[in-house]
């Protein structure tokens, strides 16, 4: 018995060793292959975890090597020490930004500015407070995901609308993304508030909105929990004073460039980076507030992918750059 229990003493420590040396040894194909199957694992996993499934092997193949690079993107950037973190999340097999739909804008401002429905205004030389954050005065819905939805600026107008309503009455109430999305499914950046102003005369609640029959605008089998009068435009490029004036009043919403790796990829930090385009823009946000820390300044941005990404569905941007053309294109409702 004494030497049964030596001689498995001594298999325990033998593959011990064995494990300990593939581990250090890396010249060998085989060595590599367990190196790679640790990965395969970390794949099989994150595909579980985020319920994965493609259409045939190529498209695995195919996706499985953009994960890899974002793989390393993510490494690479989290060891320079840089504003902001990122983290492998549901978007790891992404080339490019998650888009469900694309948003529709005129590329120049002549499209907003001859546009007399709407104001775009320059703010009143008024001194905004130092710092806001809307989510600290309940004035804030939950963070919502548009999952298979797709509608971006459906979430953003309801969203600043939920806002807005609830800064004017104190009565916070979850409003009907599905009826923008139903009654207002072309809304452009520069309609703003137009479809839900002179269609749906409102929006409905989240719970009263009907959701029969699909796809159909039901505006009218419920009755407006929530409108504005008037949308209103900050002047483009205008980020120091104009658009901080404007978040000081109310949440708003912008366009900005999604479509970077780090963008995608976003868990934590004042997000910053120089590749972020100010030009091509592609998703909208929900600005609810602005701050500083450790001497930089920052935006407080609402997102609609859901509260695992970012900081819990939000993200920090990089404030007084324009970055990811956050200040051209801004409006709230009135």
């Amino acid at each position: 018995m004494a030497l049964s229990v030596l001689t498995l003493y001594r298999l325990v420590v033998f593959f011990g060793f064995v494990s300990l040396s593939v581990n250090r040894i890396t010249s060998n194909d085989v060595f590599e292959t367990t190196e790679i199957t640790d990965r395969d694992r970390q794949w099989e996993a994150w595909k579980y975890w985020h319920g994965k499934t493609y259409p045939s092997t190529e498209e695995e193949v195919y996706r499985r090597k953009i994960w890899d690079n974002n793989l390393a993107a993510i490494f690479k950037h989290n060891a320079a020490g840089k504003s902001y973190k990122m983290a492998m999340n549901s978007f790891g097999d992404q080339e490019g930004t998650y888009r469900t739909d694309k948003l529709s804008y005129r590329s120049n401002r002549h499209g907003v500015d001859s546009d007399n429905k709407h104001s775009t205004v320059a703010m009143e030389m008024t001194q905004p407070p130092p710092s806001i954050d809307w989510r600290e005065k309940g004035v804030v819905t939950p963070v919502k995901n548009q999952g298979m939805l797709g509608k971006v600026m459906a979430f953003a107008i309801t969203e600043s609308l939920e806002s807005f309503h609830a800064i004017q009455t104190g009565k916070l109430v979850e409003l009907s993304t599905r009826e923008v999305a139903d009654c207002c499914p072309d809304v452009e950046f520069a309609a703003g508030y137009d479809c839900v102003i002179n269609k749906t005369k409102g929006l409905c609640s989240a719970a009263d909105y009907p959701r029969q029959p699909p796809g159909q605008c039901n505006a009218r089998l419920c009755s407006a929990a929530a409108t504005c009068q008037n949308t209103v435009h900050v002047l483009p490029n205008h980020e120091s004073v104009d658009m901080v004036h404007a978040v000081s009043m109310t949440p708003v919403v912008v366009i900005v460039d999604a479509s970077q790796t780090s963008f995608m990829t976003y868990t934590s930090g004042i997000y910053d980076d120089p590749d972020c385009s100010s030009t091509q823009l592609d998703h909208a946000l929900v600005v609810v507030g602005y701050g500083s820390f450790q001497g930089k300044d920052y935006w407080i941005c609402r997102n609609s992918w859901g509260t695992a990404w970012g900081e819990s569905g939000y993200i920090r941007i990089a404030r007084g750059k324009n970055m990811c053309g956050i200040a051209e294109r801004v409006f709230y409702p009135a």
